[in-house]
């Protein structure tokens, strides 16, 4: 919270606001509730596996105002917790095979690209550093490309990193504007993404270009 400190050493503080608490809510087409999860807890960037049975989702301790990553039913059962790192991990991404999940995570400095296998006890491991923020995105349906955005100069770009081979990473989208959200369709064809320009934000779709050139807006 904001502090002060006066010439004879007395210090005044107001912590922070508490966090209000979530609930994980599902809806059909037609906008219904068909499932929901209550808890007096701060969930974030809920992420369903591909076999539609479990939840990754960050979880925010109150205390330290960071979170980690769990997994659990999507009725909230059988909860477990997958990370454990104190300064926080975040933005969960499955593999198409339901066996890995990409995160982020600050451990040293700006938030890098950790993965992990999904049971708990299975070791973090360093698969992308930058000295610019990251987080993942998604995960392309045949498991070649992982998407994720860079975050630099107060602007998002996206990004894409091969998961075969040399796993070197190439530039999605690099323009003035933020461009957030993109998610490769299944044939591998195009990439849907969510950009600020032109105003108010808006869906774009582009032709995805997996040689490593930058896709110009149309």
């Amino acid at each position: 919270g904001d502090f002060s400190v006066s010439g004879n050493g007395l210090l005044t503080f107001r912590p922070p606001a508490p966090m209000p608490p979530r609930r994980l809510v599902w809806l059909d087409r037609t906008g219904a509730v068909t499932n929901e999860i209550d808890g007096k807890v701060l969930y974030r960037f809920p992420e369903t596996a591909p076999d539609g049975k479990t939840i990754a989702v960050e979880i925010v301790e109150w205390a330290s105002a960071s979170g980690n990553l769990w997994l659990m039913g999507l009725g909230g059962e059988n909860r477990s917790r997958l990370t454990l790192d104190p300064r926080g991990d975040c933005c969960p991404v499955w593999s198409p095979d339901g066996t890995r999940l990409v995160f982020a995570s600050p451990r040293g400095g700006p938030a890098d690209l950790y993965w992990k296998v999904t049971r708990p006890g299975a070791p973090d491991e360093v698969l992308l550093t930058s000295r610019s923020s990251q987080a993942p995105v998604s995960w392309s349906a045949d498991g070649r490309f992982l998407v994720f955005q860079v975050r630099e100069g107060g602007r998002s770009d996206l990004w894409a990193l091969p998961m075969n081979g040399k796993r070197t990473p190439f530039p999605i989208l690099q323009t003035p504007a933020d461009e957030i959200g993109g998610r490769i369709s299944p044939d591998g064809r195009w990439i849907t993404y969510y950009s600020d320009e032109p105003r108010p934000w808006s869906v774009f779709v582009e032709r995805f270009s997996p040689g490593g050139r930058p896709v110009q807006q149309e």
